[in-house]
């Protein structure tokens, strides 16, 4: 009976540390809504700074909820 008192406070106690991290909230809410969707997409502008050159593209990317993703630069 000793070790079943002894194991539920430890779980207690370790429980409490198992939160999300303040950090970590704006990125797992953005997750969350991500694997609820049925979709996502956005475009991102890049550039690519070779020292002597400097090129930009434009990505299109779009994923659907099975996970089939399709990207598009140019």
């Amino acid at each position: 009976m000793k070790k079943c008192t002894v194991l539920v406070l430890i779980f207690l106690l370790l429980s409490g540390c198992s939160g999300i991290p303040d950090e970590m909230k704006t990125g797992m809410e953005l997750r969350s809504q991500l694997l609820q969707a049925a979709g996502c997409s956005f475009t991102a502008k890049i550039t690519a700074d070779y020292g002597d050159k400097i090129h930009t593209f434009t990505m299109n990317c779009q994923a659907d909820s099975k996970g089939d993703t399709t990207f598009t630069f140019m």
